[in-house]
Order: structure tokens, then sequence, then C-alpha cells
């Protein structure tokens, strides 16, 4: 027998009436009555009286299929049957009906809306749900997935993991000739932002991103290039930058977004000379450069906060030491009061170099100061281990703490508003600057000596590095808002000529909606101020920050992970690219809900029936 025998192993017995005479016809057997199964349709029994009894033979391809007391064998030769040309039959089981409970059957339903099948297409569906799951390639190979998909669509010819590879580069070629044709068609001129990022391999790599506003007014955001670099310095980087625009087809550059690096600096200088060559720069390029805004706050902030650092650092350690195992989170969990802290949320652990979450953190713990004095008396290991450094956190560092939150809070508000890659930035940029300077002069006058100091010094930092970074984007942005221009001109000064510009100052300025989108407006007023209209659509694209570029690093983080870390250049960058390009705009920071949905989901297993099982807080048994 053929390849069958592994299905015939496994079937069970059908009674299909008696025995009928036997034929001429090369001892098949014609049915004396109708079977209750439409698979019947596609099989003829055999004889009886032959060696093949309880057999059927396949209309399509001729095999010969066992039915010891089920039809499901057939089914299943079927799904898989190569000669089986009808498309449009579509086999799936139903239950019993209640007077045939014994046995489950099998239908067969003609419908002829079905779409045809496409190897091709499906392959190339299967590569983009790879690419836009961030899935190892070795997984296309699981038999659980052939099981699965082979359920649905037996004609499906897997591809090799191999193959896979290919199709993924193959598919990055195809987007990246759509995305230069959308490139082409409603960018005039880009502004990009870059940065640098080292894999846990220790390979270096840049990634371009692409800002710029549609035909339909709406702001893209694209990664243009995730390539790696052998190291990273200016020059490094403006070739980089230069080799990437040329394959893109873009030499009409608006700003450069970049951090506060003095590399940069090196570079930017090596770009504006190529642009200026290529005839694709701005008032010879003395605002190309656009220093980021986010990481001049996060130097402002550090800068500052360093007049608390040692009540930082032990809150931060009893943070991480509540967080480090289940057990000692349901320690920590059984000292909480909720009755006199009446929150609801948890503490969380923060990255040093992001002071934002420091704040995050700070925020947790400081709602939580009972729970950990309380930690103190009832857990020994707690106090032992934070003695061996600083020790546990004082009342003093909780009083500081208190006082510094209602300042770092407008700080990270900041910081979130200019951060957003997916609406507008630039437009906001001079308020946000000035809001932080008015925040720091008020600081400077604080009673407490702590707080004082440490406004002093972001003071001092802030002149320096946010001076630099206001430039005339900045301001024609402000401008651009029509709804924030009259705080910085007044009409007097624009007794001018009756141009666009003019009549734009002049218009009256009504209460600014809620939600209020600046594109919006100037899609809706681009043919009474055309002109004006033509450079907002460049000059608001301007992103100032460079988080778009640094938010991907994440997302290489996962595809170069220990268990991929065979992958060539090539195939990094046709992922990064790739999944950027399905996907689309993605928030860059977590909202106050998906904490919270955080903190609900961790309480939960935490609370699983095996997650604390010490008896006692002052058990000195190992964590």
């Amino acid at each position: 027998m053929d390849g069958h025998d592994s299905v015939m192993d496994f079937e069970t017995e059908e009674h299909i009436g008696s025995t009928p005479p036997v034929s001429n016809n090369a001892g098949l057997l014609p049915q004396k009555r109708k079977n209750r199964s439409e698979s019947w349709n596609h099989f003829t029994p055999m004889s009886s009286n032959t060696e093949m009894s309880k057999s059927a033979k396949c209309k399509h391809c001729g095999s010969l299929i066992k039915y010891n007391g089920g039809t499901s064998a057939m089914l299943a030769h079927l799904r898989r049957c190569s000669d089986n040309l009808d498309n449009a039959v579509n086999v799936t089981m139903h239950e019993p009906s209640s007077s045939s409970m014994e046995n489950r059957e099998a239908i067969v339903n003609s419908s002829p809306s079905a779409p045809k099948f496409d190897q091709e297409v499906s392959q190339m569906d299967l590569t983009k749900m790879f690419v836009a799951m961030e899935l190892p390639f070795q997984k296309v190979e699981h038999p659980y997935l052939h099981r699965f998909i082979y359920g649905l669509q037996p004609k499906f010819k897997f591809p090799s993991r191999n193959t896979l590879a290919r199709d993924i580069l193959k598919n990055w070629d195809m987007e990246k000739a759509k995305m230069k044709t959308i490139l082409s068609q409603n960018c005039r001129r880009v502004c990009i932002t870059t940065n640098t990022w080292t894999s846990t391999q220790d390979s270096n790599y840049m990634c371009l991103t692409g800002h710029y506003i549609d035909n339909n007014w709406k702001l893209q955001k694209n990664i243009l290039n995730f390539t790696q670099v052998t190291y990273y310095t200016g020059e490094i980087m403006a070739k980089t930058v230069k080799k990437c625009l040329n394959g893109w087809e873009l030499n009409r550059v608006l700003s450069v977004t970049v951090d506060n690096a003095s590399s940069n600096d090196v570079g930017i200088q090596h770009l504006k000379r190529w642009l200026h060559s290529q005839n694709g720069i701005v008032l010879n390029g003395e605002y190309l450069h656009t220093r980021c805004c986010a990481h001049i706050l996060n130097l402002i902030v550090k800068d500052g906060m360093k007049e608390v650092d040692d009540s930082i650092v032990r809150i931060r350690a009893a943070v991480s030491y509540v967080r480090r195992t289940p057990s000692r989170f349901q320690r920590f969990k059984k000292c909480i009061d909720h009755e006199t802290i009446g929150y609801k949320g948890y503490v969380g652990r923060d990255c040093e170099t992001r002071w934002n979450s420091t704040y995050l953190m700070l925020k947790g713990a400081l709602k939580h100061n009972k729970t950990f004095t309380e930690l103190e008396f009832r857990d020994r290991k707690y106090f032992n281990e934070m003695s061996k450094d600083k020790g546990v956190p004082r009342p003093k560092d909780w009083e500081h703490v208190e006082l510094i939150l209602p300042f770092l809070q407008i700080f990270h508000e900041a910081t979130e508003r200019i951060s957003g890659s997916s609406y507008v930035t630039s437009n906001m940029y001079m308020l946000e600057v000035f809001g932080v300077g008015r925040s720091i002069l008020n600081m400077c006058n604080s009673e407490d000596q702590k707080v004082r100091s440490m406004a002093i010094k972001m003071k001092a930092k802030a002149v320096s590095r946010l001076g630099s970074s206001v430039n005339l984007s900045g301001g024609f942005n402000a401008v651009n808002d029509p709804y924030h221009y009259a705080e910085f001109y007044q009409s007097d000064e624009c007794n001018t000529l009756e141009t666009e510009l003019q009549k734009y100052i002049q218009e009256e300025v009504e209460n600014r909606p809620p939600n209020f989108d600046v594109l919006e407006w100037w899609k809706v007023n681009s043919s009474r101020y055309p002109i004006l209209a033509s450079i907002a659509r460049e000059v608001l694209a301007i992103p100032i920050s460079s988080v778009a570029s640094e938010s991907t690093f994440s997302t290489g983080g996962r595809i170069l992970d220990a268990y991929r870390s065979s992958l060539t250049s090539a195939s990094v960058e046709a992922l990064m690219c790739t999944e950027d390009w399905l996907k689309g705009v993605v928030p860059s920071f977590l909202s106050s809900e998906d904490l919270d949905n955080i903190d609900r989901i961790e309480d939960e297993l935490y609370s699983a029936p095996d997650a604390g099982s010490c008896s006692s807080f002052v058990s000195v048994v190992d964590d």
C-alpha cells in the first residue's frame, strides 16, 4: 500500500448498511442506499468480498482509503488531495444530530464565492506575519503551525527558514519601491532624525527616520534605514546619512534632529556642505541643526537632581528590593494599609539613565512611604540588606521627594508632549521652553534649601542648553500656530505691505478649541494663505526630539536577541524597516491606563496560589 497506511492506522469503523450484490465492474460496489456523509460524493466504496473491504476509492486521484467506522480519513484525504481541483469544496465538521449521537459526521459545502487559493500570495502573507509579529525564522518549520495551516488550506506548501529569509528580503525590496513612490509624490522636503544603538552582539546600528506632511496634511513618520556602522563619529554619521538619502533619492532636507553629542555637531557640518552642493538646503543650512529638546530636558533635570541624589538612591534601592522576587513583593503588599493610602497602584523600578522613569518611580514610592516604614519593622532581611549600602529611606528623604515631585512633573509632562512622533510638535517648542523656564525661576525662590539649590543648577544648565537650541524654525513654527503667534508678535511690529503674512498676523485670534489640530487648520485655510501654507507644511514636520529614532531600538533589541544573533545586517534592516511600514505609527510612551493595567496584571500573577508561600514576614528563608 502507498502513503495512506499511516492514515488508515487510526481510523474507526462505520456501519454503512447491508452488503449489496457484487457488480461486474472491476470489483467496485454500487451503493444500495444513500450514505449519510456527503464525502461519498467524492469516493466509491469497494466490494465487501475483496481484500480492500471497508475501503473507498477517491474519484479524484484513485487512492484507497479505509473507513473503519467513520469518514474522517476520507475527509482528511480530500483536504490534501492534489487532484481535487474543485477549490469551492470546503470540508468542515459539525456536531451529531439528536437522531445519530453515536457518530461524528462531516459535510462538504459548495461555496461559489470562496476565493481561489494562491500559493504565492499566501506565502507573502506568511512572510509579512513573521515580520510584523517578530517571529524567529525557525518557527516556520514548527509542526503545529503546519498542522494548523493544513487544516485550513492543505494545498499550502510551507517554505523553509532559508526560503522565508529570502522572501523577507524580497518583500523589503517590494515595500521599499512602494515607499519610494509615496515619498516622491508626497514629500517635498524631508526632516530627519537619527541616532545610534549597540546590540547585545556589540554591533553598531544607525537608525534614520524621515518626517514629512503628505498631500492630505497628515504627519508621516517612517524608518528609512537601520544600517550597520563600524563605529560612530561625526564624519561616519554624515557619510551614512548621505548614502541613505541618495538611496531614497532625497536631497532636499529641511532639518536634522539629533541629540547633544559633540560628534553630531561635526556630522552636521559635513552634511551641510553636501546638501549645499546638492542645492537641497534652506538659508545656507544655518538652521539645519535641531537639537533634541527631550535630551536637553533630560540633562537639565539630571544635573539638578544631584542635590537629592542620596535620597533617590535609598528609595530606588528600597523599590528594587521589593520588586526583585515575588515573595518579597508579597511581603510588601501585606504591609499596605489601603485605608490610609487610598492608592491602588504599586511601585515600579526605574531606568537610571531616564529621569522621567525615575519620576514615575518616586511618584509611586511616595504614596507607599508608610508601607516601606512598616516593612522595615516586619522584614529583617529588608533592613539588613539595605543597611549594607546607604540604609533604608529616611523621613527626610520622603520630604525631599514630596517637595520636588510637583517640579519634576512639569518636566515629565513637557517631555511627553514634545516626544510624540504621531503629531506635530514643532509648534509647541517655544511654549514648552518658556514654560519650563518660568517653573525653574519660581523654584529658585523656594523656601527649601535643597529645592532652591536644585533649581539654581537647573537654571544655569537651561540657559546654556535651551538658549542654544532656540532657532528661527522654532519661532516661525510658533507663528504658524494661529493660536500662539500673538504671544510673540504685536501687530504694530508688522506695519508692512498687505502680504499674506500681514493678513495672517492681523487676523483675529479666537479661543483655542479643545484638541486643536494645527494641520487641519492649515488644510482648511491653505486656499487663503497658499504661500504660508506651503511653508507651514514643511516646517511643521520638524521633530523637536529624536525619540522617533530612539524608540526603534527597543524593537531592535527584540529582533537581535541572544537567540537571533546570527542575522545578517541586511536581514536586520529588512525586518526593522518593513515592520515599521506594516505597523505604522505606535505610541512612544505608556499611558497611565497602560501602567495601571500592568500593575493589575502583576497583582493577579503575584496573588496566584503558589506566588507567595512565605508564612511569616520575619522569616529568614532565602528569596
